[in-house]
């Protein structure tokens, strides 16, 4: 009896360590979660200039959707338009061209660990987005955005987040 009792007492104490592993191995798990949050992309039919409010959630399957709409950034260095293919290529900040066929809605996940950096500026014309607290547009000498089909100069109160403008600085 005494060794069947042992028994019961050995199976007992490895399922309370079973369960303790599981336990903290559920816990680790959700902390490795990044939290995030949404932006909301509205696209009108023909060309938008869009940017990234903080950096895209690499875990999500929006990703794939921002990019099958072949978001195109201008490249100060080459004077040049370039599409962007990779998540590598999308920048909280940097302002991207992005055409749709129709009008839609286009949501992503946002990794909120990580703050956006502002884009770098050149003197000179700068396509670059308007992220929560950018100073940019303390120092532009001018601002245009694309509304509506065409570009319109733009004053610095009426600057909305999620949205791009070439931006000129002295």
């Amino acid at each position: 009896m005494r060794c069947f009792t042992d028994e019961k007492r050995n199976n007992g104490s490895r399922m309370a360590v079973l369960l303790a592993a599981v336990m903290l191995l559920s816990v680790c798990v959700q902390a490795a979660v990044v939290p995030s949050s949404k932006q909301t992309l509205e696209l009108k039919a023909g060309w938008n200039l869009v940017t990234l409010t903080k950096p895209l959630d690499s875990m999500s399957s929006n990703v794939q959707k921002f990019l099958s709409l072949r978001p195109v950034r201008y490249d100060v260095d080459s004077g040049a338009y370039v599409f962007c293919n990779r998540l590598e290529d999308m920048k909280a900040g940097v302002g991207y061209w992005v055409f749709s066929r129709e009008k839609k809605t286009v949501e992503l996940a946002l990794d909120t660990t990580q703050a956006a950096v502002e884009p770098s500026l050149e003197k000179g014309w700068n396509l670059v987005g308007m992220t929560d607290g950018a100073s940019w547009a303390d120092s532009a000498t001018a601002i245009w955005g694309w509304q509506d089909g065409s570009f319109k100069l733009f004053e610095k109160k009426d600057l909305k987040a999620g949205i791009a403008y070439w931006i000129l600085m002295p």
